[in-house]
């Protein structure tokens, strides 16, 4: 949001600028800071407008799912004692191994 009120308020502001008279100063255009700032902001803006479009998608997509952490403490729980029950046997040399 902070970076679409950035873009409207430029706006706004090169849109109150008094327009170039051809005939005052030689017709050539004076450069103001605020359309350097204007294209950084747009660009900063659809950064985060295709950030948020590829959010979307991915949650549309299941990309993101319920997570409960008392499950995934019982699951990690669970996948370290069977982890260390098949280091045991494995760590025990088996005849005919190397």
């Amino acid at each position: 949001m902070q970076c679409k009120r950035e873009v409207i308020l430029l706006e706004a502001q090169i849109a109150d600028l008094p327009r170039n008279n051809p005939h005052h100063g030689g017709g050539g255009r004076v450069k103001n800071p605020l359309f350097g700032q204007l294209t950084k902001a747009r660009a900063k803006l659809d950064g985060w407008t295709d950030k948020l479009h590829k959010s979307e998608m991915d949650m549309r997509n299941g990309a993101f799912r319920k997570f409960d952490i008392d499950e995934a403490i019982k699951t990690s729980d669970r996948r370290k004692a069977e982890k260390a029950s098949k280091n045991t046997v494995l760590g025990e040399e088996e005849p005919g191994a190397w």
